[in-house]
């Protein structure tokens, strides 16, 4: 167990959490067999990098051999975590922003139906509600215009799974429906013991690879009180 932190889950464990069986993507790691099927598919590394379009991360509606060679050229680059999910059509201006983190009074909201603005260099976009408990998602629904459903949810994984913090950009709302894009989720890692299972030490994304001295002294601090730490700055 760790110590008591907000650590972030995976992307695709994210959307297994909150989607449950409506969710269709796939899961690949360096060292294990990577199928990728023929189809339309977005591929994309899921350790927690933001901009991953802008930072040459991500790849849309590509060939399996075009997919398999980008996520090699990621895996060079110390990148080792992976997810495969269908390629969704929209049109940008259905794109919103949306995000919760759990306060003391309940769970904070931010959104905007502008989805991809930059929240902190753009305030007065973004609009803030507070979800005490059940009893107001109604009204919030209302306010915002965010389905009602999709509030429940939330709310009841913040519970049950100790979310701490999720976020959703963009997010598409379309005849009612929510459909999740891209997600970023925080836990409270002194939960998982609790959440019996439903995420995992497992699910926690680590990033991008480090020295094999550094693995090593890292597992030796496993094994003994004294606090061991190295960093690598040049590795030669």
């Amino acid at each position: 167990m760790r110590g008591m932190s907000r650590v972030r889950l995976s992307e695709y464990k994210a959307k297994q959490l909150l989607l449950g069986e409506k969710y269709s993507g796939i899961q690949l790691r360096s060292g294990m067999p990577m199928n990728i099927p023929d189809g339309h598919f977005v591929a994309k590394v899921d350790q927690g990098v933001k901009k991953r379009y802008k930072q040459g991360l991500l790849v849309i509606d590509k060939s399996p051999e075009e997919t398999a060679a980008a996520i090699k050229s990621w895996e060079e680059k110390g990148f080792s975590q992976f997810v495969l999910e269908p390629l969704f059509q929209l049109d940008q201006t259905e794109e919103q922003y949306i995000s919760f983190e759990r306060v003391r009074d309940g769970i904070r909201m931010m959104h905007t139906k502008d989805g991809g603005v930059d929240i902190e260099s753009h305030p007065e976009a973004v609009q803030q509600y507070l979800i005490s408990g059940a009893h107001n998602i109604q009204k919030v629904a209302e306010q915002s215009g965010v389905p009602e459903v999709l509030l429940a949810s939330v709310l009841e994984h913040f519970q049950k799974h100790f979310f701490a913090f999720l976020e959703i950009n963009p997010l598409v709302v379309r005849d009612g429906e929510s459909h999740l894009l891209d997600a970023a989720l925080l836990v409270d890692s002194a939960g998982e013991f609790f959440a019996r299972g439903a995420w995992t030490d497992a699910d926690i994304i680590k990033q991008k690879s480090k020295h094999a001295v550094e693995d090593e002294v890292e597992a030796l601090a496993a094994t003994t009180p004294a606090s061991l730490k190295l960093s690598v700055i040049n590795p030669d």
